[in-house]
């Protein structure tokens, strides 16, 4: 189930990519293509708890960078 959710959402990312004739996949291709394979309220709280382990990452990596 993760596996297809993870290659659906990459698929879709890419597509959104090449529409916009860009070569690399953005962060905000990826919240987009999120919305569109996961619609809905659960794609919602998917959706809220990335952004929770995203910016938990990010200011780990900035802290141990210090």
């Amino acid at each position: 189930l993760v596996n297809d959710l993870f290659e659906r959402i990459a698929s879709e990312a890419s597509n959104l990519a090449k529409i916009s004739k860009r070569n690399t996949i953005g962060k905000k291709d990826i919240e987009s293509a999120a919305k569109l394979v996961i619609p809905g309220e659960i794609g919602r709280l998917i959706r809220d708890e990335a952004d929770k382990a995203l910016s938990k990452f990010t200011s780990s990596k900035e802290s141990t960078k210090k």
